[in-house]
């Protein structure tokens, strides 16, 4: 893969230092925020049906929304 390719990829971009289960605690937590934040858009904001899409609790759901800083 040519070096230039290599620096557009998302992976290049992680941050990988500490322990494996630091590294995974960040990459998971950009993923849930991420897919939080499109099935939002994708119910029009209503957070009852983002958490069904999700197939999460309606409290699970807001309380990722606190940890991510993404209530509204």
């Amino acid at each position: 893969m040519p070096a230039a390719a290599e620096d557009e990829s998302p992976w290049a971009k992680i941050d990988l230092s500490g322990t494996l289960t630091d590294a995974t605690k960040r990459v998971v937590a950009e993923v849930e925020r991420r897919k939080i934040e499109q099935v939002l858009k994708e119910a029009a904001g209503n957070k009852g049906r983002a958490a069904e899409i999700l197939q999460v609790s309606y409290k699970v759901f807001t309380g990722k929304l606190r940890d991510y800083g993404l209530e509204n």
